[in-house]
């Protein structure tokens, strides 16, 4: 018998009228690509909220046009519990409503897995970029130290465990010998570049007397280094290096950044949001030589593989998602978190010396190609079906 899975999203969905909703465009992609592969109907349920989240694209669906069920659920309603009694396989993560929840699924005898995007390390390290006062800073961090045990308890019993990136996987892969890594990417196969383009690309950055083009894309938040991307461009101006920096995205640090860009006398090109698959991704592809990334944090950002696609290598603080990225590929440098001037000087000496350049940006483009949205999404559902079987 085919039985329905359950997909328990974090991520919000707003009720505009009675059966049309507010979703983020990757959600629903990505909803829509379970459904599409699963042996059976898809439900999701997703917590209610007054406003989508800020900078994630969020479009207005109908729920007649969904291949999906759509239910709007407080994630602490006795409701959700009845419902997931009766899956054939429940896709959930760490919440603090959800805790419970392996519980209710062993009782149950219903298999689910349990997917992670961030370590402990990972969540202290998010907490210390936000910077915090002294007394919120140390109750955020008893917090997660307290919802770690919770999160560990559940991976433990569950039929299985997948980790969004290398650093829940290296933390957490031995509480289960049913897991499984991916690396979150909106990259289709037809959006890698093409071996001529990124050749001609190529050609064009090993000209010495060209200045290298160097972009980020990305919240302009804490979590994302944003200020640093401005202390690496002065640090690389007062050494003299020439070179274009296009920063592409928005967020609350954005003003900031162009006053302290202004103040330094650095001309940055701020490109703003951009539309991922018609505009920023294309704009990578053609124009950019190294993404430069300032997160000071292992949040595993689906930034990391979306670059890659682009056949761009990724220069930045060895956090320890991009430290577990270039341990499996060499596609890219690490330079010592929170230290723009030691980025600056790796940038500095790739300007002077670009040879590494070609090796890294093939080696980059084919870690993506191996692992597309189409055959990402494809390996999860595989996982889910064989976790489906096994019961917790």
């Amino acid at each position: 018998m085919v039985r329905v899975l359950y997909e328990l999203s974090p991520v919000p969905a707003v009720r505009v009228a009675p059966d049309t909703f507010l979703l983020t465009r990757k959600l629903r992609e990505g909803l829509n690509r379970y459904a599409e592969l699963w042996p059976g109907p898809v439900t999701a349920v997703l917590p209610p909220a007054d406003a989508p989240p800020r900078n994630l694209d969020p479009i207005e669906v109908r729920r007649e046009e969904l291949n999906f069920e759509l239910k709007v659920l407080p994630y602490d309603s006795p409701e959700l519990r009845s419902l997931v009694r009766r899956a054939g396989l429940v896709h959930w993560g760490p919440h603090h409503q959800l805790h419970d929840l392996g519980d209710v699924l062993s009782e149950a005898g219903v298999p689910s897995v349990y997917v992670t995007e961030y370590s402990l390390r990972t969540r202290q390290g998010i907490i210390t970029a936000a910077r915090p006062g002294l007394l919120r800073r140390s109750w955020r961090r008893w917090w997660e130290w307290r919802e770690e045990r919770k999160i560990r308890h559940n991976i433990a019993r569950v039929s299985g465990f997948e980790a969004n990136g290398t650093p829940t996987f290296d933390a957490y892969r031995r509480l289960n010998p049913h897991h499984h890594l991916f690396f979150d990417t909106r990259t289709t196969a037809d959006m890698i570049v093409g071996p001529e383009d990124l050749e001609a690309r190529l050609a064009r950055a090993a000209d010495p007397g060209r200045p290298l083009h160097l972009v980020f894309s990305g919240r302009l938040a804490e979590m994302k280094g944003a200020l640093d991307l401005v202390d690496v461009a002065a640090a690389l101006k007062r050494r003299g290096v020439p070179f274009r920096m296009s920063i592409c995205g928005g967020g609350p640090l954005e003003e900031a950044m162009r006053a302290r860009a202004g103040r330094e006398g650095l001309e940055l090109a701020f490109r703003g949001v951009m539309p991922f698959a018609t505009a920023l991704a294309p704009f990578i592809r053609r124009e950019a030589d190294v993404f430069v990334c300032c997160h000071p944090q292992g949040d595993p950002s689906c930034t990391y593989l979306e670059t890659f696609a682009c056949g761009v290598p990724i220069a930045g603080y060895r956090n320890e998602a991009l430290e577990g990225l270039l341990k499996r590929v060499d596609a890219g440098w690490g330079t010592p978190v929170n230290d723009p001037k030691a980025l600056a000087g790796l940038l500095a000496r790739l300007h002077q010396d670009r040879s590494s350049l070609p090796a890294k940006s093939r080696a980059a483009r084919a870690f993506a190609a191996e692992r597309t949205f189409e055959r990402t999404f494809a390996a999860r559902v595989d996982f889910f079906v064989a976790c489906a079987a096994r019961k917790p």
